[in-house]
């Protein structure tokens, strides 16, 4: 009989934890993005591989009115080196700013060991000399804003 006595009081103690009302998603706060502009970007994504998979910089020119860009690696559609317009940095920025990418963690790691597989890092850089920097080994932000970046950067590249 004490048994079921405590299985009865166990089960109410439970139910009363359960609620029908539901929480509201409480807003997300995210830190302030950088307010200057953008003055570089790297990003680099390889594996066990001799050669990087990709491997993307870009860069505020001498001349503070165009941008360098250079693109490397093996899974890269162009291995070149361009100049682009200013502008191509305030793109990025933007596109930096839309996924919110200063809340990015400063390193990603799988929950389990992984033996073999690939790493990334994410890099930019503001006038104010305000950053971002992420990396990560066999896991990576859950937005598409890394992607975003490097499909602009390819549309670039690609003649």
């Amino acid at each position: 009989m004490r048994h079921l006595l405590f299985v009865f009081a166990a089960l109410a103690v439970l139910l009363m934890g359960c609620s029908s009302v539901t929480k509201k998603p409480q807003p997300v706060e995210h830190k302030q993005a950088p307010a200057a502009k953008l003055v570089s970007f790297t990003y680099r994504h390889w594996g066990t591989m001799a050669e990087p998979n990709h491997d993307y910089e870009l860069r505020l020119a001498d001349d503070s009115t165009t941008a360098v860009l250079m693109s490397r690696g093996m899974a890269s559609p162009v291995r070149d080196t361009i100049t682009v317009p200013r502008a191509v940095l305030d793109s990025v920025a933007a596109i930096a700013m839309r996924h919110n990418m200063q809340d990015y963690e400063k390193d990603y790691q799988p929950p389990f060991d992984v033996m073999d597989g690939w790493m990334w890092s994410l890099s930019l850089t503001y006038d104010n000399r305000d950053y971002i920097s992420s990396r990560g080994t066999n896991a990576r932000p859950h937005d598409n804003g890394i992607a975003e970046i490097t499909a602009f950067l390819d549309s670039l590249l690609v003649k």
